[in-house]
């Protein structure tokens, strides 16, 4: 690679923040020149960090959109249900596109999402970032050795908070495990990857 690859951050909460920690770790790899965020703050933070220019500042990632394309690739870290719309509007302007979980909360916009990077045939991937935990790691390890481990099941709850009540959702794994989506979907790619689910 002749030169870093170049990233605009959409959305700079907290994913995006640490996303874009990469490229300072790494800035022979990565370089972050553009932002799109709509809170003051947390887009001036960005700004700070990765010495924006102030043209590649954006107050929303339609402002973004708005322009002819900037960057060798987008992150889009905006909110759950938020994943849609900067994807369609991205995607044909030639970006690769890294998109946090979930791809979106529904399935007709997961289907949406994938149509469209494939027929504009972008780089295209979503981050599971629970996958490379050291928790999620130390897991794969024991269940490699099962004999040894003593483990012959295991189940992922996380809490949520719908409408003031508190759902609990859980993927039960004993050898072949059928989650139940969508409420099962942020564990199950952690679930096969650890291999009890398939």
């Amino acid at each position: 690679m002749k030169h870093p690859v170049t990233l605009a951050i959409v959305g700079a909460g907290k994913r995006g923040e640490a996303y874009s920690q990469y490229a300072l770790e790494h800035p022979d790899l990565a370089k972050v020149v553009a932002v799109a965020e709509p809170r003051p703050f947390q887009r001036e933070q960005m700004v700070q960090t990765h010495a924006i220019a102030a043209e590649n500042v954006f107050n929303s990632w339609q402002d973004l959109a708005r322009v002819p394309r900037l960057t060798d690739a987008a992150l889009i870290c905006t909110q759950d249900r938020m994943h849609l719309d900067p994807v369609l509007a991205l995607a044909p302007k030639g970006y690769a596109i890294l998109l946090e979980k979930p791809m979106s909360t529904n399935l007709a916009e997961c289907e949406r999402i994938v149509a469209c990077v494939k027929q504009h045939g972008n780089l295209f991937a979503v981050c599971h970032v629970l996958l490379y935990t050291d928790f999620t790691k130390r897991l794969r390890t024991l269940l490699d050795f099962p004999a040894r481990s003593g483990i012959s099941s295991a189940s992922s709850t996380s809490s949520r908070w719908r409408g003031g009540i508190r759902h609990t959702p859980s993927c039960v794994a004993t050898g072949v495990t059928r989650p139940n989506p969508p409420s099962c979907c942020w564990p199950s790619p952690a679930m096969i990857w650890t291999g009890f689910a398939t």
